[in-house]
């Protein structure tokens, strides 16, 4: 049997993770397979030979994404000149819609299997744009349960496959000295945790904003301390702020944490379990 040549494309830091959750399994499951792909260091680490790096493609918003339309163009015509040039069997897209949908559309029409994992959130966008997903894929790999029969009704092929944060073995909050000291923190007081994103655009907008309501905050009551969780994607200097802590640990920032301001996304999901 041939050992096959899988592209794993994502553009996010959580993408990053699931991918490489992906990449073991695979390389468990097929040892001999050629790992390509987009992404950062934990597909990386796990044997994925990248294309690009997830830091170049740090996007939110419009403004984001047009300051970065020759970078993305070109970034396609890379994937697509993969796709010519190496006999891949198979293409996985992590997320990420706005690049990827117009990768596996091309890919697609071109006789390459594609399955989407983590599919985009067309049930928030519209009927249109479940369909365009619909058409473009061999198979879509859930992760909420109700996104099964939505793919299916739409004529898709689809099954739940279940969240994989739930794989993620999350942090015991016993060692709260260890983490407070770490991350020069006082373990008597209780923490709120700032979470603005991992994307430039999100540090700009939410930062202030959630310091500023940090601060708000302690006014009414001074026993709470602010930190700010640190994804890997951003540079400490965006988010230094005189007097705040800056943890690189998000998941025990969590965990130790009393309450939390939160951008919208999966760390909403990480904070709830």
């Amino acid at each position: 049997m041939k050992s096959p040549t899988i592209l794993i494309l994502t553009g996010e830091v959580s993408g990053d993770d699931w991918g490489a959750g992906l990449a073991s399994q695979l390389k468990k499951k097929f040892p001999r397979s050629c790992l390509l792909g987009i992404g950062g260091s934990l597909m990386k680490a796990q044997g994925v030979k990248l294309i690009a790096d997830i830091d170049q493609l740090s996007l939110m918003g419009l403004g984001g994404v047009t300051t970065k339309l020759p970078f993305l163009f070109n970034l396609r015509r890379k994937v697509l000149d993969v796709l010519r040039d190496q006999e891949v069997d198979l293409i996985v897209a992590i997320d990420f819609a706005g690049f990827n949908m117009s990768v596996i559309k091309a890919a697609y029409q071109k006789g390459v299997k594609v399955v989407y994992y983590v599919a985009p959130k067309v049930w928030a966008w519209g009927a249109g744009r479940t369909k365009n997903l619909v058409q473009s894929t061999d198979h879509i790999a859930v992760i909420f349960p109700f996104e099964e029969q939505l793919f299916t009704d739409a004529g898709g092929k689809a099954t739940f496959v279940g969240h994989p944060l739930v794989d993620h073995e999350f942090p015991s909050q016993d060692d709260r000295s260890d983490f407070c000291e770490t991350w020069n923190l006082d373990p008597d007081r209780p923490i709120l945790a700032l979470c603005p994103g991992s994307r430039p655009r999100e540090i700009a907008r939410h930062l202030d904003l959630f310091v500023h309501t940090g601060q708000k905050v302690i006014e009414r009551f001074p026993e709470m301390q602010l930190a700010i969780a640190r994804s890997r994607s951003i540079p400490s200097a965006k988010l230094w702020k005189e007097q705040i802590p800056l943890v690189d640990e998000g998941r025990r920032l969590l965990a130790h944490s009393r309450t939390g301001l939160l951008k919208s996304g999966t760390v909403t999901l990480e904070a709830c379990l």
